[in-house]
């Protein structure tokens, strides 16, 4: 578990994704959400634009699904997204196509990172999230099963909270690359409990395989 209350966020690195180390991106059954696709157009902020008012915590969120029209679910929150951030302002990682884990009777998931500053406590923007999860049609039926939008805090600024609500930062972050390697893309020179950074973790993890590289979108 990482203990967030001395970590030191840097600015973010510009990011070429010419040299990652993942296998050829998988084929995915959407392509980018546009009016003409799927009726639904982000209004977020375009990519790698981020808020630098420091009064304000700095929020990773992760961003999965594995249901129905995977990139225009991940489309919709991270416009939600941008309805909470200060200035509407989301960085945004590149999207990965990864196996599931844990419950394995599912089809691959589409996961990103977003990260935005927020006027929120870490509770008020758990329930907004899940209300997010709600409105883009989530049943919880099997623990860890299919979903069409799943959003998790990673990281709330510099805060640890754990109880029986929220756990901050995520318990199980540092063993799943469909986490890692997004968070890499925004902040890759993080350094986590041992003395290692973000990027060798995300890149130790990669290499096991099961998470592609499919692009950016946003």
């Amino acid at each position: 578990m990482i203990d967030n209350e001395h970590k030191q966020f840097s600015e973010p690195a510009m990011i070429d994704n010419e040299h990652k180390q993942f296998s050829e991106p998988a084929m995915i059954d959407e392509q980018r959400p546009t009016d003409e696709n799927d009726g639904f157009t982000t209004t977020a902020h375009a990519e790698n634009q981020f808020s630098t008012n420091e009064n304000y915590p700095q929020v990773y969120v992760a961003l999965g699904s594995n249901v129905g029209r995977r990139l225009h679910h991940l489309a919709r929150g991270v416009d939600a997204l941008s309805q909470l951030a200060v200035d509407g302002l989301v960085r945004c990682s590149a999207v990965y196509e990864t196996s599931p884990v844990g419950y394995l009777n599912q089809g691959p998931f589409l996961n990103m990172v977003a990260s935005l500053s927020v006027t929120l406590s870490a509770h008020e923007l758990l329930f907004k999230l899940l209300d997010i999860e709600t409105s883009a049609g989530r049943v919880r039926t099997v623990q860890n099963g299919p979903r069409t939008l799943d959003l998790d805090i990673l990281l709330f600024g510099s805060q640890t909270i754990q109880d029986a609500n929220l756990q901050v930062p995520h318990p199980r972050m540092l063993t799943r690359a469909f986490v890692l390697c997004p968070l890499a893309d925004l902040e890759p020179q993080l350094m986590l409990p041992g003395g290692r950074s973000v990027q060798s973790v995300a890149d130790e993890l990669s290499a096991e395989g099961g998470i592609h590289y499919v692009g950016r979108f946003w």
